[in-house]
């Protein structure tokens, strides 16, 4: 289900010098629904097909809308377009808001960061 759901890689694909992983999953039409994925049928060693859904709990959580990594550590980033207003003044004014409203979770660092001047001066928070 693990391949089916969330897709996995099943073989490589060679063309010329370039290697291509490639990955097999449900549509993602039938991966949303829970209903119908509860259905699928599971073959035990012995041909015993039992219905996904009498086997596990099947839902949907929420999690990030992308996942990326900086130095082996997962990140999330929040873009900001901002107008009428200094870029270093928003940061630190995001800042304070955010040390004041967001308690994240232990081992969670945040850090703001951005462009001006099209990307000659950097502000690091």
């Amino acid at each position: 289900m693990q391949s089916a759901i969330g897709g996995m890689n099943v073989t490589t694909t060679v063309e010329g010098l370039q290697r291509f992983p490639l990955n097999l999953r449900y549509l993602r039409d039938f991966r949303d629904d829970i209903p119908a994925l509860r259905e699928v049928l599971v073959s035990s060693p012995s041909g015993q097909q039992t219905p996904l859904g009498q086997l596990a709990i099947i839902k949907i959580t929420p999690g990030p809308p992308m996942i990326r990594s900086e130095n082996a550590q997962r990140t999330a980033w929040v873009f900001v377009d901002i107008a009428g207003r200094d870029l270093g003044g928003y940061i630190k004014e995001a800042r304070a808001v955010v040390a004041k409203e967001v308690q994240l979770p232990q081992g969670t660092r945040s850090f703001f960061q951005g462009n001006s001047n099209s990307g000659r001066r950097r502000f690091h928070g």
